[in-house]
C-alpha cells in the first residue's frame, strides 16, 4: 500500500461510464468532484489495494525522456504554512478586501480586476524593438524537425530559448514578471517557450491538462506578437470567463492515462470534449487581433486555441511562454493517473537563469509516474499532424454550429 498525504484536489475519482464523450455525459458526480478540486484544501488519500499499483522510482531521478520529455524530480514534504495559500489570492471570496489593502495604481487595479473576472489582460510587455524585428529573421532556419536540444517542427520550435537570447529576453519580461508577482504573490518561473512561424491552428484547449500544479492554478501563459496579427493569418481564439470552469482530467472522461499504448494516445478524445463542452457552456469565443509587441497572459484555465488561418501562406511570428510560481508541485495531468497515485512530475528550469527548480509536494513518500514506450522515430511528429487533421475536423464543426447559432 502507497500512503500519499495530498491535497483533496488530488481526491478519489471514480470511473465514469459513458457512451461517448462530452460534456452532457459527465456525471453529476463528476462535476461535484471537479468544484471539489477547486475550493477544499487538505485530506489524506491512500491506494486502495484493490486498485492498480502504481510504479516505484527513485526520490531523485535525473533522467530526461525527450520523446515525451518528461523530468520526474524528486520533492521535498512541505506543512500546509511553508506551501502558502491553497489558490491565487484573486480567486479567493475576499478580493476586494485583499485588493483595497494593496494600494495599487489605477491601471494596475484596473488588470488584477480584468484578470479575475475574465481569465486574462492584453498588456505591452515592453519589449525591446530590436529583439522584436530581428527574432524571425534569427530562428527561421530552425523550423524543421528535430529533438535536441529543443524540439522543432515546421510550424514551432520549443524551448529556443536555450538557443537564442531575444527568445530568453522575451520570456524574461521584467514587465510581465513584475506583474505577474502582482497577480499570484508568489515568484514566476518561466519555464518553456514555444515559437511559431504561422498559425497553430490548434483545438480548444486548458493549459491545465498539459501543466498542472498542486496548489492549483499557479500556473499561465504569456502570448507575444512578433508581427501584426489579424483574422486571415490564424490568431489565437479564447474564451473569455472559461476559466471559472472545472479543472477536466482524463479521468473525468472516463480514461486512463495508463492505458494509452503511446503518449498522448487520448488527447483527441480530451479535443473533442472540449469541443462540445464549449459549445454547450454558452461562452462567447473571442479572437486576438493585436499589433507587434502586445501579449496577452491568460490564467491556468483559461480555454483557447489558434483560429484556422484563412490566407494560406501567410505568417504569424509569435511566442508562447509558459510560467509555474515557486513553492509548487508542478507535474502533467495528460500522463498521470492521480486517483491512482501515478503522477508525471516535471522537473523545470528558470529560464532566465537556466537553473533548476526545485518541486515540492506536501507527502513523504516517493514520487510515483506512469511510464510509456517512447514512440518510434518521427512518431512523435506523425501524431501531431494526425492529431492536427482531427483536430481541422472538429474546427470545421464548431464552425458550421456557430454560424447557424
Amino acid at each position: 500500500m502507497v500512503f500519499l498525504k495530498l491535497p483533496l484536489w488530488f481526491g478519489f475519482t471514480h470511473d465514469i461510464q459513458t457512451e461517448s464523450i462530452s460534456p452532457r455525459n459527465v456525471t453529476t458526480a463528476s462535476a461535484d468532484r471537479a468544484f471539489r478540486r477547486r475550493t477544499l484544501s487538505h485530506c489524506d488519500l491512500y491506494q486502495r489495494p484493490d486498485r492498480e499499483k502504481a510504479t516505484e522510482i527513485p526520490t531523485v531521478r535525473k533522467e530526461i525522456l525527450p520523446a515525451c520529455g518528461r523530468f520526474v524530480p524528486g520533492v521535498s514534504p512541505l506543512t500546509a504554512e511553508q506551501l502558502g495559500p491553497v489558490r491565487p489570492w484573486f480567486e479567493g471570496p475576499d478580493f476586494e478586501q485583499q485588493l483595497a489593502a494593496k494600494n495599487l495604481d489605477p491601471e494596475t487595479e484596473r488588470l488584477v480586476r480584468d484578470y479575475r473576472a475574465d481569465g486574462y489582460v492584453v498588456i505591452d510587455p515592453i519589449l525591446d524593438p530590436n529583439d522584436l524585428e530581428a527574432l524571425p529573421v534569427e530562428i527561421a532556419p530552425r523550423f524543421a524537425y528535430d529533438t535536441g536540444p529543443y524540439f522543432s517542427d515546421e510550424t514551432r520550435i520549443q524551448d529556443g530559448w536555450t538557443v537564442n537570447e531575444r527568445i530568453r529576453r522575451i520570456a524574461a519580461s521584467k514587465r510581465v514578471v513584475d506583474l505577474l508577482e502582482i497577480f499570484y504573490e508568489r515568484r514566476p518561473i518561466p519555464f518553456q517557450t514555444l515559437n511559431f512561424c504561422k498559425g497553430s491552428e490548434q483545438a480548444t484547449h486548458s493549459d491545465t491538462i498539459h501543466f498542472h500544479s498542486f496548489p492549483p492554478g499557479f500556473m499561465c501563459g504569456v502570448w507575444v506578437a512578433l508581427e501584426d496579427i489579424d483574422g486571415g493569418n490564424g490568431p489565437l481564439h479564447y474564451y473569455p470567463r472559461s476559466q471559472e470552469l472545472p479543472f477536466y482530467t482524463l479521468e473525468d472522461l472516463g480514461l486512463r492515462a495508463s492505458t494509452q499504448q503511446q503518449q498522448y494516445e487520448h488527447y483527441p478524445l480530451y479535443e473533442q470534449f472540449v469541443a462540445e463542452l464549449m459549445l454547450s457552456s454558452g461562452l462567447e469565443r473571442k479572437t486576438l487581433n493585436v499589433k507587434r509587441g502586445q501579449a496577452l497572459i491568460w490564467s491556468a484555465n483559461l480555454f483557447h486555441g489558434g483560429e484556422r488561418i484563412l490566407e494560406r501562406g501567410r505568417s504569424r511570428w509569435s511566442q508562447v511562454t509558459h510560467f509555474y510560481f515557486e513553492g509548487c508541485f508542478y507535474y502533467t495531468p495528460l500522463l498521470s493517473d492521480v486517483s491512482l497515485g501515478k503522477i508525471t512530475s516535471r522537473n523545470i528550469v528558470d529560464i532566465r537563469n537556466g537553473q533548476p527548480v526545485a518541486s515540492v509536494a506536501q507527502y513523504d513518500s516517493p514520487v510515483l509516474a506512469l511510464d510509456f514506450p517512447a514512440p518510434p522515430q518521427g512518431g512523435v511528429a506523425g501524431l501531431r499532424r494526425q492529431v492536427r487533421e482531427l483536430k481541422s475536423k472538429w474546427d470545421r464543426l464548431i464552425d458550421s454550429a456557430l454560424r447557424s447559432r
